[in-house]
């Protein structure tokens, strides 16, 4: 009974260990994308030679 419920909580804790690494990569993506897409669209503006 005691193997039981440790194994439980183990496969719970590992779920959850599980879960928030995949939650903060996903985050990380996120935000790359932001830091890409943001440069590209500093980088695609031009300034005309006149100025």
């Amino acid at each position: 009974m005691l193997v039981s419920i440790t194994s439980v909580l183990i496969l719970i804790l590992a779920g959850w260990l599980w879960y928030e690494s995949t939650k903060e990569e996903g985050n990380l993506s996120v935000m790359e994308m932001v830091k890409t897409w943001s440069y590209k669209s500093m980088t695609l503006v031009e300034v005309p030679a006149e100025l």
